[in-house]
């Protein structure tokens, strides 16, 4: 047998207080949060989903409001999907335009270098020249 106070025990236990001394410190749940524990366990049948509302179950068949609502809003999504289809494309159009816009103006922008390092060098390039003399006959 060890006896009490040798120096066996571990450190972090009060050799002098008795285990219901112990117990009866220990934090309790207060009579309100056991009351809404109770009530909450009692209303099982109000549980929420994860956006937030209550779950529905119906009952036997669907009335006809209730029917008339699901195919409006399944309406509604075909709906919206077809005209997500269309924004889509007519964007997809914008970026090919765009894209072709890019393209002819980098390549105008190829033949101006061009010219400006024929002219450096002192040579006149001749599409440079036909294209004054076009400007020079419609004036």
């Amino acid at each position: 047998m060890m006896s009490v106070g040798n120096g066996d025990e571990p450190s972090g236990l009060n050799s002098d207080k008795s285990d219901e001394e112990i117990v009866e410190s220990l934090p309790t749940a207060s009579a309100e949060s056991r009351a809404a524990q109770d009530a909450s366990s009692l209303l099982g049948q109000s549980r929420r989903r994860a956006g937030g509302h209550p779950v529905r179950s119906f009952v036997g068949s669907k009335s006809a409001s209730q029917r008339a609502k699901l195919e409006g809003s399944r309406r509604s999504a075909r709906e919206c999907r077809a005209r997500r289809k269309l924004r889509y494309q007519y964007l997809e159009e914008m970026v090919t335009n765009r894209e072709r816009a890019i393209q002819s103006l980098r390549h105008e922008l190829e033949l101006y270098k061009k010219f400006c390092t024929e002219l450096d060098d002192g040579r006149i390039p001749k599409a440079l020249m036909s294209a004054l003399m076009s400007e020079k006959r419609d004036s």
